[in-house]
């Protein structure tokens, strides 16, 4: 019983989150056509590292394509069209990322 009122409360009171915060008010001039970002991994709101623009900006890929996970070439951001700082968490882990848009 016990077991079974642990479970019910993790269920019931963990839930998902996304948050995304602009850094930087978005250039017009540039498109968006790769985007970076730089993450770490977050277990119950504890995580260790750093995320930096620089790391973000050497991980472009094309701004349409949403799998981050599969090896593929990467391109250098060379111009920022805006700078964002994600964070995603479902029940008890997540991740903290800074996402760079540009060319």
């Amino acid at each position: 019983m016990l077991r079974f009122s642990l479970l019910a409360c993790l269920l019931l009171l963990s839930g998902c989150m996304q948050i995304r915060t602009e850094l930087q008010m978005k250039n017009p001039e540039v498109k968006p056509l790769l985007k970076g970002r730089d993450c770490v991994t977050l277990i119950m709101g504890l995580g260790y590292g750093a995320n930096t623009i620089e790391e973000a900006l050497k991980h472009g890929i094309p701004a349409d394509s949403d799998d981050r996970y599969t090896p593929r070439i990467r391109a250098t951001i060379k111009r920022i069209h805006s700078i964002a700082l994600i964070e995603e968490y479902f029940i008890i882990a997540g991740e903290r990322c800074i996402l760079v848009e540009g060319e």
